[in-house]
């Protein structure tokens, strides 16, 4: 039960047609199979999850020092060969592609879950985000810019007019890019060379 699991934060969430995973700090992983009971699960690591995805029917976590994890279920888990050593902070499944970004300009890809490509860029800034929109492939960083990519291999950065605020996540919906940010505001877009930001109010 939920209940029984000791205090952490939580950083990230997905799920599958008969499944939702939760993955968050010491490694933690919580599963529920209809969203009001919950269960811890090992995931072989006390290191930090920061985030989850599902696709290619199956769960993939990602955390630090370039730790991967996948599972069928969200129950029992695996950890993965990361062909990195930094720490990946998102992670999304689209068109028939896993993509997760992380520190120092981190990008690693995979068809399945399990076996993954370094993708990396030059920039020395990191990725908090990354999202495919209008069926290309978009990763902020933690400095605004963004790269973008029409297959997850080659990534190209591009100009982002009107942000200033570092990305928290990022998504795509009705044909619109949207992201979140540390300082409490939001930035939107359809065109990503050019944003539009809003403050929340406190």
């Amino acid at each position: 039960d939920v209940a029984r699991v000791p205090r952490v934060t939580l950083r990230g969430a997905a799920a599958s047609s008969s499944a939702l995973v939760a993955v968050g700090t010491s490694g933690t992983v919580l599963h529920s199979l209809d969203g009001t009971r919950w269960t811890a699960r090992a995931s072989g690591t006390t290191t930090q999850l920061n985030d989850v995805a599902f696709g290619a029917g199956r769960f993939v976590a990602v955390g630090e020092t370039g730790r991967i994890y996948h599972s069928t279920d969200g129950a029992t888990w695996t950890e993965g060969s990361s062909p990195i050593t930094s720490t990946l902070r998102a992670i999304t499944y689209a068109d028939d592609l896993f993509v997760a970004v992380g520190d120092g300009g981190r990008i690693v890809t995979s068809l399945d879950g399990v076996t993954w490509a370094n993708r990396s860029t030059t920039t020395a800034n990191s990725f908090a985000a990354v999202a495919r929109h209008n069926g290309v492939w978009h990763a902020s960083s933690s400095t605004a810019e963004v790269f973008t990519s029409p297959d997850g291999a080659l990534w190209t950065r591009l100009g982002a007019a009107g942000r200033t605020n570092s990305t928290q996540r990022m998504i795509s919906s009705g044909g619109v890019l949207l992201t979140t940010t540390t300082a409490g505001s939001i930035a939107f877009t359809e065109d990503p060379r050019a944003w539009m930001q809003q403050q929340l109010d406190p």
